[in-house]
């Protein structure tokens, strides 16, 4: 991971380094001054990249665990707990406990 970010500034200091000597009108070990605009440009984009990659597999790594799912019941595997029934309104069977058992 910190490889990305040590690439990305090597190529940010290399792409600055080229650029400075463009802008003042130098040759840099003899290269066309439209060849180094091109080796410039690829620079910045390598610098891009590796920050890019950086910062993602930073992000993945702080992310939070996920939080346990509450588990769904359908149909008949449902139970009837009696201490979190609010609405008093419903009344289980009589005679059955919570196993699903009779008396």
């Amino acid at each position: 991971m910190r490889l990305n970010l040590l690439m990305g500034v090597f190529w940010l200091c290399a792409a600055v380094t080229l650029l400075v000597f463009a802008l003042q009108g130098k040759k840099f070990a003899g290269l066309d001054p439209d060849r180094t605009y091109l080796i410039i440009a690829f620079g910045f984009v390598l610098t891009l990249y590796n920050f890019a990659r950086w910062w993602s597999l930073r992000s993945r790594a702080a992310k939070p665990p996920d939080l346990p799912r509450k588990k769904i019941l359908y149909g008949d595997q449902q139970e009837y707990l009696p201490e979190f029934d609010f609405d008093k309104t419903k009344k289980p069977n009589a005679g059955d406990n919570r196993n699903g058992t009779s008396d």
